[in-house]
């Protein structure tokens, strides 16, 4: 086993410990909506994905009223298992509340996701 997969896996086991601090979210990936002209059908530009994130507050000094906003929240989500590659302007969804990923990133493992969420 790689050290990438190593901490992977180990990262999905912290997420499945402390699984009581986590919350269920619906992750909705937003593209450009396809049309086709000969039908004049629209095709869906949204996916769902059933998450369960680790949401964070900002640090204080953090907060710059410009890059990160008061109420801004992170959300963490393990990767393994999770396909999607998370971006800007998706959506989080999380108690029937809708939220905008305002940025996205993920470790050099490749074993987790930190977003950056607001309220629209």
């Amino acid at each position: 086993m790689s050290l990438k997969a190593a901490i992977q896996k180990a990262t999905s086991g912290a997420f499945n410990a402390i699984s009581s601090l986590c919350t269920a979210a619906t992750y909705t990936v937003v593209s450009n909506p396809g049309y086709n002209a000969s039908t004049g059908v629209i095709t869906p530009s949204e996916v769902n994905h059933t998450v369960s994130v680790l949401l964070a507050d900002y640090a204080q000094e953090m907060i710059d009223g410009e890059h990160i906003k008061p109420g801004d929240q992170k959300a963490y989500i393990p990767a393994e298992n999770f396909t999607p590659t998370c971006k800007g302007g998706d959506k989080l969804t999380i108690s029937s509340e809708a939220w905008q990923v305002v940025k996205a990133k993920i470790d050099p493992a490749e074993a987790m996701w930190e977003l950056q969420i607001r309220r629209p």
